[in-house]
């Protein structure tokens, strides 16, 4: 459905050309919303941020406007709530496409990744995201951050009082209903270790030796990867060519761990 001048529950505003942690932390806070009855305003905007012509619609973000307490908004749209939750940093500070009008008493941009790279170098500005994400979005005050983890939560409290953080993280969820154990654990003379991610050299630590230090297959250890920058982690020196390699997405994370 489209939303025009509309009061919510909540507002929801991502760009649903994610995969990976972060797409799937964005569909089960939703769902999760969706089950306690909260009526959602979801707008989905284009963040230069990703690159048209390597990621398409992520169709599990898609079938979020299915549920009953969802309301697709367009862009344009005037909506308001007591909070918003802007998902990734990345999205807002690369900028987005889409304007709104949105009125909420808080607003929080969920910050799934720490500003910094391995290396020290800047991966975005809090600051810089969350004044365009007020800009763009109409909003009364500069967004929130809600850090999903420590790690992230030390970064940005770097950028105080600039930045302003939410009291407690927001980490990702999930339904453990879903992650029953089908196998025996630890059965045999051999252990089996399992990753899985976007193939993404940011995932994986800096140089050769450490890569191959955290996923040290050997006789008795086997390791097994779903989704792997298999040709740059070589260049690096590390030895990818040791591990059961899948591509991402190949199979459901749940059947593979």
């Amino acid at each position: 459905m489209t939303g025009g001048d509309q009061r919510f529950d909540a507002l929801v505003v991502a760009d649903s050309r994610f995969a990976g942690g972060s797409t799937s932390a964005l569909v089960d806070d939703v769902r999760a919303m969706d089950a306690i009855g909260m009526k959602l305003g979801l707008l989905f905007v284009r963040s230069a941020y990703l690159d048209d012509s390597r990621d398409a619609v992520n169709p599990k973000v898609e079938a979020l406007c299915d549920l009953p307490s969802v309301t697709r908004l367009g862009p344009g749209a005037s909506a308001s709530a007591p909070l918003a939750f802007l998902h990734h940093p990345q999205v807002f500070f690369q900028g987005i496409e889409e304007t709104a009008r949105m009125q909420a008493e808080k607003a929080v941009i969920v910050a799934h990744q720490p500003p910094f790279r391995e290396d020290g170098s800047l991966e975005y500005d809090p600051i810089a995201t969350s004044r365009r994400a007020r800009k763009a979005l109409g909003l009364n005050d500069n967004p929130w951050f809600a850090p999903v983890s420590g790690v992230v939560r030390s970064q940005l409290a770097s950028f105080a009082p600039l930045v302003r953080l939410t009291s407690q993280d927001w980490p990702n969820i999930f339904d453990g209903s879903d992650w029953v154990p089908t196998s025996p654990i630890f059965e045999g003379p051999a252990i089996t270790i399992g990753r899985h991610g976007r193939a993404d050299l940011q995932k994986f630590p800096t140089t050769g030796a450490e890569i191959d230090a955290s996923l040290p297959a050997g006789p008795d250890i086997r390791v097994r990867v779903l989704g792997c920058p298999t040709d740059e982690l070589a260049a690096k020196g590390a030895h990818p060519d040791r591990w059961e390699v899948l591509p991402f997405g190949s199979e459901p994370a749940v059947a593979f761990l």
